[in-house]
């Protein structure tokens, strides 16, 4: 796996000798192994790898999202100064879709099959910042519009299997914003 950021000015976020593993038959997996970078304000990280070579593992790193049994063994995770390695769940759930996010490669897993599109970006948005679950739609909609979601008013209403793959990547994508 290949990881490249130039480092310039203040680090957002800083990444330093960062290692998660599994479990495997003959002992413990390396999936992300002694990865390190910095990413200052404005820059664009690139992660590009083979499949299976740890890019999902790293990304679920950086949000304290690595499924059980698999665990940080090691490095440091420091986002605006704080480490995330040392916050509780609840501590770290407030800097997830505040401060650090991830847009999920396969959008349809992304969301539950029984609530409304419009049900989860609300509940997420109303959960991670302080606001009405009518100012949360507002901008809901409108971040569905950034991303060309046509009729985003009324598709807020629609289930995820009443959309195309791509619509829900940009669903994903709104929700980001």
């Amino acid at each position: 796996m290949a990881v490249l950021a130039p480092a310039s000015g203040p680090s957002v976020l800083s990444v330093r000798n960062l290692v998660t593993v599994y479990p495997g038959r003959d002992g413990e997996v390396v999936a992300v192994d002694d990865v390190s970078f910095e990413l200052s304000p404005g820059e664009v990280l690139g992660i590009v790898g083979d499949s299976g070579s740890g890019k999902t593992t790293l990304a679920r790193s950086l949000l304290g999202l690595v499924s059980t049994p698999g665990r940080i063994i090691g490095g440091e995770i420091e986002l605006h100064g704080r480490d995330l390695l040392k916050l509780s769940h609840k501590e770290m759930r407030q800097v997830r879709g505040r401060e650090i996010g991830m847009i999920f490669q396969n959008p349809i897993r992304s969301f539950h099959p029984g609530f409304t599109i419009g049900w989860q970006l609300i509940e997420a948005a109303t959960q991670h910042a302080n606001i009405s679950r009518r100012e949360a739609t507002e901008n809901i909609v409108e971040a569905l519009t950034w991303v060309g979601m046509p009729e985003p008013a009324e598709r807020i209403n629609d289930y995820p299997h009443q959309f195309s793959g791509g619509m829900l990547q940009r669903v994903m994508i709104a929700m980001s914003l």
